[in-house]
C-alpha cells in the first residue's frame, strides 16, 4: 500500500494540489476501501471546519 501524505490530502480538499498530485491521489483512492474511508473522514472534518 502506498503512503499519501495527509497534506495532499487537505490541498486536495481545499483545491490546492497540482494535476499530477490529483492523480496521485486518485490512484492511491482506487487501492484501497480503506483509503476511500480515510480521505472521506477528512473530507467530513474539512467541510465541517468551513
Amino acid at each position: 500500500m502506498k503512503y499519501v501524505s495527509g497534506n495532499l490530502i487537505l490541498r486536495y480538499l481545499m483545491h490546492q494540489c497540482t494535476a499530477s498530485e490529483e492523480k496521485e491521489l486518485d490512484r492511491w483512492l482506487d487501492e484501497s476501501s480503506q483509503n476511500q474511508s480515510t480521505f472521506n473522514h477528512l473530507k467530513l472534518i474539512v467541510n465541517q471546519m468551513n
